[in-house]
Protein backbone atom coordinates (compact mmCIF):
# COMPACT_ATOMS: atom_id res chain seq x y z
CA UNK A 1 0.00 0.00 0.00
CA UNK A 2 1.26 3.31 -1.06
CA UNK A 3 1.30 5.19 2.14
CA UNK A 4 1.94 8.60 0.10
CA UNK A 5 -2.01 8.31 -1.08
CA UNK A 6 -4.13 9.02 1.49
CA UNK A 7 -6.99 6.15 2.25
CA UNK A 8 -9.64 6.20 4.30
CA UNK A 9 -11.43 3.31 6.20
CA UNK A 10 -14.56 3.26 8.23
CA UNK A 11 -15.46 1.10 10.88
CA UNK A 12 -19.28 1.35 11.92
CA UNK A 13 -19.45 0.20 15.53
CA UNK A 14 -22.04 0.26 18.55
CA UNK A 15 -21.67 -0.55 22.04
CA UNK A 16 -23.38 -4.01 23.51
CA UNK A 17 -22.92 -4.37 26.97
CA UNK A 18 -19.67 -4.68 28.03
CA UNK A 19 -18.63 -5.35 23.97
CA UNK A 20 -18.06 -2.88 20.84
CA UNK A 21 -19.79 -4.40 17.63
CA UNK A 22 -18.61 -3.92 14.10
CA UNK A 23 -20.91 -4.35 12.07
CA UNK A 24 -19.41 -3.81 8.32
CA UNK A 25 -15.65 -3.73 7.87
CA UNK A 26 -14.85 -3.24 4.39
CA UNK A 27 -11.32 -2.43 1.92
CA UNK A 28 -11.82 -0.94 -1.80
CA UNK A 29 -10.91 -4.30 -3.25
CA UNK A 30 -8.05 -2.13 -5.37
CA UNK A 31 -6.48 -2.32 -1.82
CA UNK A 32 -7.43 -5.19 -0.55
CA UNK A 33 -4.61 -7.89 0.75
CA UNK A 34 -2.33 -4.85 1.90
CA UNK A 35 -2.76 -4.97 5.70
CA UNK A 36 -5.31 -2.40 5.78
CA UNK A 37 -8.32 -4.53 6.89
CA UNK A 38 -6.03 -5.84 9.88
CA UNK A 39 -4.75 -2.19 10.65
CA UNK A 40 -8.28 -0.99 10.87
CA UNK A 41 -9.54 -4.02 13.31
CA UNK A 42 -6.65 -3.25 15.07
CA UNK A 43 -7.24 0.60 15.92
CA UNK A 44 -11.26 -0.70 16.37
CA UNK A 45 -9.90 -2.98 18.87
CA UNK A 46 -7.88 -0.08 20.40
CA UNK A 47 -10.91 2.23 20.63
CA UNK A 48 -12.69 -0.58 22.18
CA UNK A 49 -10.13 -1.15 25.37
CA UNK A 50 -10.22 2.38 25.21
CA UNK A 51 -13.50 2.84 26.08
CA UNK A 52 -13.42 0.03 28.70
CA UNK A 53 -14.97 -2.87 26.42
CA UNK A 54 -14.07 -6.37 27.76
CA UNK A 55 -14.48 -7.79 24.32
CA UNK A 56 -15.24 -6.97 20.79
CA UNK A 57 -17.60 -9.01 18.27
CA UNK A 58 -18.05 -8.91 14.51
CA UNK A 59 -20.49 -11.40 11.93
CA UNK A 60 -20.33 -12.42 8.55
CA UNK A 61 -21.68 -14.54 6.15
CA UNK A 62 -20.97 -17.92 6.71
CA UNK A 63 -19.66 -18.02 2.54
CA UNK A 64 -17.27 -15.05 3.31
CA UNK A 65 -14.27 -17.09 3.19
CA UNK A 66 -12.43 -14.23 2.82
CA UNK A 67 -13.38 -12.35 6.29
CA UNK A 68 -13.64 -15.76 7.96
CA UNK A 69 -10.03 -16.85 7.40
CA UNK A 70 -9.14 -12.83 8.48
CA UNK A 71 -11.40 -13.07 11.79
CA UNK A 72 -9.60 -16.02 12.65
CA UNK A 73 -6.00 -14.77 12.05
CA UNK A 74 -6.86 -12.23 13.92
CA UNK A 75 -7.72 -13.98 16.79
CA UNK A 76 -11.66 -14.29 16.23
CA UNK A 77 -12.85 -17.34 17.07
CA UNK A 78 -16.41 -18.25 15.91
CA UNK A 79 -18.55 -18.59 18.94
CA UNK A 80 -21.81 -19.46 17.08
CA UNK A 81 -23.90 -18.71 14.15
CA UNK A 82 -27.90 -18.00 13.25
CA UNK A 83 -29.79 -18.18 10.05
CA UNK A 84 -29.24 -15.85 7.66
CA UNK A 85 -32.06 -13.47 7.17
CA UNK A 86 -31.14 -11.84 3.59
CA UNK A 87 -30.95 -15.18 1.88
CA UNK A 88 -30.84 -19.11 2.07
CA UNK A 89 -27.02 -19.14 1.72
CA UNK A 90 -26.12 -20.20 4.54
CA UNK A 91 -25.75 -19.25 8.16
CA UNK A 92 -24.32 -15.57 9.59
CA UNK A 93 -21.25 -16.49 11.66
CA UNK A 94 -20.69 -14.69 14.87
CA UNK A 95 -16.98 -14.10 16.33
CA UNK A 96 -16.14 -12.02 19.57
CA UNK A 97 -12.50 -11.33 20.63
CA UNK A 98 -11.77 -11.06 24.17
CA UNK A 99 -9.80 -7.94 24.76
CA UNK A 100 -6.30 -7.62 27.41
CA UNK A 101 -6.49 -4.84 30.10
CA UNK A 102 -9.93 -3.75 29.53
CA UNK A 103 -10.43 -1.36 32.25
CA UNK A 104 -13.80 -1.09 34.48
CA UNK A 105 -16.96 -3.08 34.90
CA UNK A 106 -19.29 -0.12 34.38
CA UNK A 107 -21.79 -0.35 32.06
CA UNK A 108 -21.10 2.46 29.03
CA UNK A 109 -22.28 5.90 28.31
CA UNK A 110 -21.76 6.14 24.91
CA UNK A 111 -24.12 6.27 22.49
CA UNK A 112 -26.19 3.27 21.23
CA UNK A 113 -24.67 3.67 17.64
CA UNK A 114 -21.26 5.28 17.27
CA UNK A 115 -18.05 4.44 14.61
CA UNK A 116 -14.65 5.02 14.22
CA UNK A 117 -12.48 6.28 11.32
CA UNK A 118 -9.11 5.44 10.18
CA UNK A 119 -7.01 8.28 8.35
Amino acid sequence: WDCEQELEGKIPWRVQGPAYYIHRLAVDPEFQRRGIASAMVSAAESRARAGGARSVRMETAGTNRAADRLYRKLGYPVLGSFPNPWTDSGPILCYEKPLEAAGTEEPFDSPAAEGYSLR
